[in-house]
């Protein structure tokens, strides 16, 4: 990810943060506060690189079959219809690729027709690891 974008999801998420914490202001007073004066909004800041450190990302929506086929082994997606579908890009036993719906091994036709959806999870090394010894 790069540096630019990670700056500009930081600062997002600090003035939503900051949106929550000052929500019982005048309706536009807050964002108005935001965007006018940055006195006061270094705890907003503070707050964000804490959880950020901590691994929190905000959860991203993808709304193409390209973004969804972009997607790793062992990603998991919600639908809006709250379906939930984990990813199984790596030959298993029969050779079963695709999606499918969590708990079970039953794949869509079309995937497509699911989106949009919201990413809940996508693998790191680690996470990579562990989900194809899930998958074993």
């Amino acid at each position: 990810m790069a540096a630019t974008s990670e700056k500009a999801q930081r600062d997002e998420f600090a003035r939503d943060l900051f949106l929550a914490d000052n929500s019982s202001f005048p309706p536009g007073l807050a964002e108005k506060d935001w965007d006018e004066s940055r006195e006061h909004h270094d705890y907003a800041f503070a707050i964000a690189d804490g959880l950020i450190a901590k691994g929190y990302r905000k959860p991203r929506t993808i709304t193409t079959t390209e973004e969804l086929d972009a997607l790793e082994h062992g990603s998991v997606i919600r639908s809006e219809q709250r379906h939930y579908w984990v990813a199984h890009k790596e030959d298993g036993e029969g050779g079963n690729q695709g999606w499918a719906a969590a708990g079970t091994s039953r794949i869509p036709a079309n995937l497509g027709d699911w989106l949009p959806a919201v990413v809940l999870y996508e693998p790191q090394e680690t996470g990579k690891k562990i989900m194809q010894e899930l998958c074993e």
